[in-house]
């Protein structure tokens, strides 16, 4: 896929995490545990894609694409462990419902 497409799915991606984000703020619980995991979870999913973009840009040796490229390859294995961690949380919180024992599991 070339640079193009995966910012056109991307983009699509990130717009489509945008009215999923804005519709779970207009939920009254919105300080709950459970909630705070989940917008967590799409934010970080959203910065995702933004990096998985500048991980894309391969190109011209002696132009800055080289180093765009190297920073968007180390954020995204830098992040990649953080999501499955909110989601292991998130599903440790809606099995045990204890959110004494999951700020636990955060820390």
């Amino acid at each position: 896929m070339n640079l193009t497409n995966v910012m056109a799915m991307n983009a699509y991606s990130i717009l489509l995490l945008m009215v999923i984000y804005n519709h779970s703020m207009k939920n009254p619980e919105k300080n709950n545990l459970q909630q705070k995991l989940f917008v967590m979870m799409l934010q970080i999913t959203a910065v995702m894609l933004v990096v998985d973009v500048l991980s894309r840009f391969d190109g011209n040796p002696g132009s800055i694409y080289p180093v765009i490229n190297q920073a968007g390859n180390f954020l995204i294995f830098l992040l990649s462990p953080v999501l499955p961690s909110l989601w292991l949380l998130y599903v440790h919180f809606q099995i045990f419902d204890s959110e004494e024992k999951t700020r636990k599991l955060l820390y």
